[in-house]
């Protein structure tokens, strides 16, 4: 879609603009404090708590966050005047708190560096589970020999960066220089956004925004990378929700973005179904429009992001969106399994929604999958099942703090999928084709284009240390529809 013809889909009727409006103002709101995006679909009122409370009939409270104190409501009432107006209000009812989804790096040394480095020549050896260089990931998955081509005006890969992780040029540059040498001239743009602030320097980068900024622009050059930074450890409200808004109220500007990586998430349990609503709304927005949402779907197996309140287990958050493709993390090569502590350090997040409903492109292939040996009240078999996909999330070599270091996570797996999507949109442009935008109903109908994982498992609840979801033929609850196979699956697109 086009923005005009997305215009006709999200923008309010009259009398919902009317009524919201109206009220605002008579409840003593000036037109200096009100605010609406570029669909006229989102209002921003510049209020009090104490003018917040009157308006919606709520008690507000302070709760502590790792950032201090914020003045939240347990629940408030939607004036019956504008009730058939308004989806949701945020941040009233928000206690979400974001976190990278990555594992803590681990610095080597200028022996493992040296040998890694040589790993950067192509041959068979290139893989090797104590480093996954970029020429691995290209040759395994089979991106090696493609070569994209980046169009003016046009941006592939919007790459998250929430909660304060800088972007370093010079890491970025050192990194392509040792890894990808014809890429070492390569620019990332960086967009703040919402009172980001991007610190351009080495000692201060963060291991999250390096280890996606340079998977992808090792994977995709030429393409166009950008770091889309929004928000900051202040920033109320659902961060995802918000900058999902942002991107499509800004479309045509940020150069229509084929794919966004987001190697970030939060607990599900920690969002009102009103905002998953919401998100899930503007992420089907976006799809539509062409951009690919791909969203990590956590490092604590089925625990959520810490594992020390389950069971029931914990489903990671915005990953239950059927919008949007969620990417789970594996090991090893020869064959590849799910990621499990002794190597990785963790197990991929897996499970089901209990905010959004089972879509029909997964439901035959949930159904294959059964029911695990677990009980019931531990899980919702009718939610959105996820990871819908996985790849190698384990012992990445990255550049950051102006150091070398390996880490992993599904904030690994998740820019190495993006980097694939990218480079099917670069072919389909080549065909004259559109991005492919929504992929999830192709990929769960596709018979090649996937490598079938069929070892491990997720576990991760720390007071039922064995309960979790096996891996089996098909897809699964760890591991998704598999790994990607890059010549097969671009004939599931159409090129």
């Amino acid at each position: 879609l086009t923005t005009d013809q997305l215009q006709q889909y999200v923008a309010p009727t009259d009398d919902n603009l009317s009524a919201v409006q109206n009220y605002l103002k008579s409840n003593g709101f000036s037109d200096s404090q009100i605010s609406y995006n570029v669909f006229k679909n989102q209002v921003t009122v510049q209020s009090t708590v104490g003018q917040a409370a009157k308006l919606f009939n709520a008690q507000f409270s302070n709760y502590n966050f790792a950032n201090g104190a914020v003045p939240r409501t347990k629940q408030y009432t939607v004036p019956a005047e504008i009730a058939n107006a308004v989806d949701f209000i945020s941040p009233l009812t928000s206690f979400q708190q974001v976190q990278k989804v990555s594992r803590d790096p681990v610095r080597i040394t200028r022996d493992q560096e040296e040998e890694l480095y040589k790993r950067s020549v192509p041959s068979a050896a290139n893989c090797n589970t104590a480093g996954v260089t970029p020429t691995c990931l290209r040759q395994y998955y089979g991106t090696y020999n493609y070569t994209p081509t980046a169009v003016n005006g046009i941006t592939d890969v919007f790459i998250a960066g929430f909660i304060g992780q800088n972007f370093s040029p010079t890491d970025l540059s050192t990194f392509l220089k040792k890894y990808r040498p014809d890429a070492a001239n390569a620019n990332v743009e960086v967009i703040n956004q919402a009172g980001a602030l991007n610190i351009p320097v080495s000692l201060l980068s963060g291991a999250e925004a390096m280890l996606d900024t340079e998977t992808i622009v090792s994977a995709t050059y030429p393409l166009k990378a950008t770091f889309f930074n929004y928000g900051n450890q202040l920033t109320q409200g659902d961060i995802f929700e918000l900058a999902f808004t942002d991107i499509m109220n800004n479309y045509e500007k940020y150069g229509k973005p084929g794919v966004y990586s987001v190697s970030y998430g939060a607990d599900e349990n920690t969002i009102t179904a009103q905002e998953a609503a919401a998100l899930c709304k503007t992420a089907a927005a976006l799809t539509a429009m062409g951009t690919t949402i791909l969203i990590a779907s956590g490092d604590n197996g089925v625990g959520g992001t810490d594992g020390d309140t389950c069971p029931p287990f914990v489903p990671t958050y915005p990953s239950g969106c059927p919008y949007v493709l969620s990417v789970g993390a594996l090991q090893d090569f020869s064959p590849e399994v799910a990621v499990n502590p002794s190597l990785a350090g963790f197990y991929s997040g897996a499970g089901y929604s209990n905010l959004y409903a089972q879509p029909a492109y997964q439901k035959s292939a949930v159904a294959a999958y059964g029911n695990p040996a677990i009980a019931g009240n531990y899980y919702n078999r009718s939610g959105r099942a996820y990871p819908d996909v996985s790849a190698q999330g384990s012992m990445y070599v990255i550049q950051f703090m102006d150091l070398p270091a390996t880490v992993g996570g599904t904030s690994a797996s998740t820019p190495t999928w993006a980097s694939v999507i990218a480079l099917i949109n670069d072919l389909r442009r080549k065909a004259g084709k559109s991005n492919v935008g929504f992929v999830n109903a192709a990929l769960y109908k596709a018979t090649t284009g996937l490598k079938d994982i069929t070892s491990g498992s997720s576990l991760g609840c720390k007071s039922a240390p064995t309960a979790g979801f096996p891996v089996t033929k098909g897809w699964d609850p760890s591991t998704g529809l598999g790994s990607p196979l890059f010549d097969q699956l671009r004939s599931v697109f159409g090129v």
